[in-house]
């Protein structure tokens, strides 16, 4: 009688966990949800492929920059590279959060 009942409700809590781990995402540093970077809500397009091939240049150019400067900035640099991401948004109409950091 007791693995007539445990059975079927066996298969109920495999099912509810197998859709419960389906919808589970990595957290990664700070606690943030990895997978929440990967979603692009309805009503929002991906910005331009132009505007993301600039950025990732950009981004190399700041790597060098900051190796050059001895692992940190200088307040030149920073604000120069600030303004070139600032134009690089502004040309592809993106609205970015991005800071360049010292």
């Amino acid at each position: 009688m007791r693995i007539k009942v445990f059975a079927p409700a066996a298969v109920v809590a495999l099912a509810l966990a197998g859709s419960a781990f389906a919808q589970m995402a990595p957290i990664g540093p700070g606690g943030v949800n990895q997978s929440a970077y990967q979603y692009i809500p309805d009503g929002h397009a991906a910005p331009p492929e132009a505007f993301t091939k600039g950025l990732t240049a950009l981004s190399y150019r700041t790597l060098a920059v900051r190796a050059e400067d001895g692992g940190k900035l200088t307040p030149a640099h920073q604000s120069d590279l600030q303004q070139e991401l600032n134009q690089l948004a502004r040309k592809y109409r993106v609205m970015v959060d991005y800071r360049i950091r010292r």
